[in-house]
């Protein structure tokens, strides 16, 4: 019997392996935080512009 060959070659791999992904890890967070905060501001932007009468302004605002 001959003895079993893998095709690659298995190494050895430290247990306190830690990638770091900028963009994963700390800009995706950031930039969510900041879509969510002019979502909900220009939402009170339109509630505040149909609440004075200002229904051209509030229909621009909600539409973007």
């Amino acid at each position: 019997m001959g003895r079993l060959v893998y095709p690659y070659r298995v190494t050895e791999v430290s247990a306190m392996t830690f990638e770091f992904d900028l963009f994963a890890t700390l800009l995706l967070p950031i930039l969510i935080m900041l879509a969510k905060i002019v979502e909900v501001t220009m939402g009170t932007l339109r509630i505040m512009f149909i609440s004075k009468g200002i229904k051209v302004a509030a229909v621009f605002v909600g539409f973007f």
